[in-house]
């Protein structure tokens, strides 16, 4: 059994091909077997035909209509098990007939949430583990042997690479939200290194450093929902980062507890650069006064 190029399951060849073979088979098994002086009147007495002519019998002859029957009443029987055998393959005709490149672009369209990664990693896993044991590798139907071997391997193959396809749609989405999420981070690290000319850059700078914390958490929620649910799933599909995105993600991981101190620091120097300014302004009116006076 094959999984053919269009996605369908079938025999190679096909029992069709297999009938229509079985007589030329035949014809050259009496061939062979009339030069075997011990094979020879056991196969004469099975055909139905007087020993030393079977050499000259062809299937055609008309003595071995008897023989022709037999085999064809063994062949519709051992036909039987084959059938059966391809509908035990039934539960996997999506896996076998399913674009998995299509697939994948529909996927991605859908922007799925870890959830619905997980589900559906989870779904091809365990179609792909659970063809091993569908049917044996090989079955005696009557005459016939069929090798299943092939097909299984096919199936499980194909449901490997879905779900390595899978994980790398969702290591896609780690790149994207790690890299969002540190330019953002970045932005904001910058705007606290800032430095204030004067009191009204001063006051922007009190004002930005009372506003930034929704921005953080917003950015530190984007992580807990976004991003380490993605990377552990990857974890749990045995799907590693690329380097770049191994080392892209834990440098974003570092964010926050890097910008924690950022903040303290310009907490700490926006203090004192009010107290400086008041300090200023201070002077310079009791500079005014002074030349006013």
């Amino acid at each position: 059994m094959t999984l053919e190029k269009d996605g369908a399951i079938g025999f190679a060849p096909s029992l069709k091909a297999v009938r229509e073979a079985l007589p030329a088979l035949v014809e050259e098994l009496l061939s062979a077997c009339a030069t075997l002086p011990t094979l020879e009147p056991i196969v004469a007495a099975a055909a139905a035909v007087e020993p030393g002519v079977l050499a000259s019998v062809s299937m055609d002859d008309e003595r071995l209509a008897p023989t022709r029957a037999r085999l064809a009443a063994l062949l519709s029987v051992a036909e039987e098990r084959p059938r059966m055998l391809a509908g035990r393959f039934e539960p996997f005709e999506r896996l076998a007939a399913l674009d998995t490149a299509k697939y994948i672009r529909a996927l991605k369209e859908r922007e799925p949430t870890p959830d619905v990664y997980a589900a559906e990693a989870e779904g091809w896993r365990t179609l792909g583990a659970a063809v091993a044991d569908v049917v044996p590798s090989e079955v005696h139907c009557g005459i016939l042997l069929v090798c299943t071997a092939q097909l299984k391997a096919s199936l499980a193959a194909k449901a490997a690479a879905l779900v390595t396809s899978i994980a790398e749609l969702i290591v896609g989405d780690v790149r994207r939200t790690a890299e969002k999420a540190s330019m953002a981070y970045g932005a904001i690290n910058e705007k606290l290194h800032g430095e204030s000319a004067n009191a009204e850059e001063a006051a922007a700078m009190r004002e930005y450093l009372n506003s930034c914390g929704e921005e953080l958490a917003a950015l530190d929620g984007m992580l807990h929902t976004d991003l380490h649910p993605r990377v552990e799933l990857l974890e749990a599909l045995h799907h590693a980062l690329p380097d770049g995105t191994f080392s892209e993600v834990h440098a974003t991981l570092a964010w926050p507890a890097k910008l924690e101190r950022s903040v303290s620091d310009a907490a700490e120097r926006q203090e004192a650069e009010r107290a400086r300014f008041a300090e200023q302004l201070r002077a310079d009116r009791e500079q005014l006064e002074a030349d006013i006076e």
